[in-house]
C-alpha cells in the first residue's frame, strides 16, 4: 500500500510504493504538499503495477504526474480514501486513527458496493445517500462526526487535484434529536434482567452496581478484577482517571459465571472487547428492543431506523440508575456521584479521599435486582 515518509535531509515528501512482485521502492515526490505527494504515490504505485517488467519507465510516469495531473480514472475512491486514512496514523492519536479507519473503512465498502469507482462518480447525492445509510444504524452525532472525517479526505482529495469541488461539503446535517436519558424503572429492570446472559449480563451488572461507562467496561481484562477482595480496577477514558472501586456482590456473581479468569490478560468479556464504540452501544440498544425497552421497533440497518433511536434508556441509563439507586438507600449525593465518577472537580476531590470502605458501606445499600 503507498504511503509517505519525511526525510532529514529532504524538504520533500518521499513516496513508499510496492509493486507487483512485493518490493519496496522509495523516491522523493518533489512535493510539499502532502495531499498532493500522497496522490502521486497511489498514482505511483499503480502505474508500477501497470508496468511490470518495464520500471525504467516508473520515473517518466511519476515526472508526468507531478508536473501536471492525475487522471481520476487511475485511482478508485475507495482504495485512494483508505489509503488517505492510513496516512493520517502518523499525524493523529491512535485512538483518532482508529476512528478515521473505521469511518473511511464503512465509506469505502458503501462506495463500492454502490458502484462509485471513479471520482467523477463521487456526487452531493450519493454523499447523501451516504449519509442516510449511515444514519439507519447511528445517531446523529455519530452521523456528523463520521461525515465531518469524510468531508476532512475529500478535502484532501480536492487539494490532490482528484476532486474539483468537495461533494460532501454541503450535506446538511441530520437534525439531532433531542432525549433525555434517564434511570431504569424497577418494572422495566423486572422486565431485563430474567432476559440477561453471557456477557451482557456480567456488564449490565457490573454498569449497575459501578455505574462505570459501557467502553470502559468493555475492554476490561481478569487482571482488573480481584475476585477475593472483591475489587475491580479500572482506567475511565473520559476523565483519564484510574478508578478503584468495590465489587457488589450481585456483579461478583454474575461475573463468576462467565469464563476464561483463569488468564489474567484475556478479556472479560471477549465478544464485546473485539467490536467497536458505536457497535456496543447499537448491540446494548437491540437488546432493549428485544424485550420492548426501546422506542423503535426495527433492528439496526433496517431502513426505518435503528433500535432505541431516541428512546430515553441505554447504557448509559445504568449510571442514572446507579446514583438513584445510592441516593435513594441514603447515601449522599456528593458519595453517590463521586462513586459512578463525576466528572467534576469538586466531587473528583471528594472521590481522592474516599477510602474502600467508605466506598464498599455505600454500595452495600444497594438493592439487589
Amino acid at each position: 500500500m503507498a504511503s509517505l515518509r519525511e526525510k532529514r535531509d529532504s524538504r520533500f515528501w518521499w513516496a513508499c510504493v510496492t509493486g507487483p512482485d512485493g518490493k519496496q521502492k522509495q523516491f522523493s515526490t518533489g512535493l510539499t504538499d502532502k495531499g498532493e505527494a500522497f496522490a502521486v504515490a497511489v498514482a505511483a504505485e499503480q502505474a508500477l503495477r501497470r508496468n511490470v517488467g518495464a520500471p525504467h519507465q516508473l520515473r517518466k510516469a511519476l515526472d508526468h504526474l507531478a508536473d501536471t495531473y492525475i487522471p481520476t480514472t487511475d485511482t478508485d475512491p475507495p482504495t485512494w480514501l483508505v489509503q488517505w486514512a492510513t496516512s493520517k496514523e502518523r499525524e493523529v492519536s491512535a485512538r483518532t486513527a482508529a476512528k478515521y479507519a473505521q469511518t473511511i473503512r464503512e465509506a469505502s465498502e458503501w462506495l463500492t458496493g454502490a458502484g462509485v469507482s471513479t471520482f467523477g462518480k463521487l456526487t452531493a447525492a450519493r454523499m447523501t445517500e451516504l449519509r442516510n445509510h449511515w444514519a439507519q444504524a447511528n445517531g446523529a452525532a455519530t452521523v456528523t462526526l463520521k461525515m465531518k472525517i469524510l468531508r476532512g479526505a475529500l478535502t484532501a482529495a480536492v487539494k490532490a487535484k482528484l476532486l474539483a469541488d468537495n461533494p460532501a461539503e454541503d450535506v446538511a446535517p441530520l437534525r439531532k434529536e433531542e432525549t433525555r436519558r434517564r434511570e431504569f424503572r424497577p418494572e422495566e429492570l423486572e422486565i431485563l434482567v430474567p432476559k440477561l446472559t453471557g456477557e451482557w449480563k456480567g456488564m449490565f451488572f457490573l454498569g449497575l452496581y459501578t455505574g462505570q461507562r459501557l467502553n470502559d467496561l468493555a475492554e476490561l481484562r481478569w487482571r482488573n478484577v480481584d475476585m477475593t477482595e472483591c475489587t475491580i480496577a479500572l482506567r475511565a477514558a473520559k476523565t483519564g482517571a484510574t478508578v478503584a472501586l468495590p465489587l457488589a456482590e450481585p456483579a461478583r456473581k454474575a461475573l463468576l459465571e462467565l469464563p476464561g479468569r483463569a488468564d489474567p490478560a484475556s478479556p472479560m468479556f471477549p465478544g464485546l472487547f473485539g467490536m467497536s464504540r458505536g457497535a456496543r452501544s447499537n448491540a446494548f440498544r437491540k437488546l432493549l428492543w428485544s424485550v420492548g425497552l426501546a422506542r423503535h421497533p426495527h433492528e439496526a440497518g433496517s431502513a426505518t431506523g435503528s433500535p432505541n433511536a431516541s428512546s430515553e434508556l441505554c447504557f448509559h441509563s445504568l449510571r442514572h440508575t446507579a446514583t438513584s439507586m445510592l441516593k435513594a438507600a441514603g447515601v449522599s449525593d456528593s458519595i453517590a456521584r463521586a462513586i459512578v465518577g463525576h466528572e467534576s472537580a469538586a466531587v473528583s476531590r471528594v472521590y481522592t479521599h474516599l477510602d474502600m470502605p467508605t466506598m464498599r458501606a455505600a454500595m452495600n445499600k444497594m438493592p439487589a435486582v
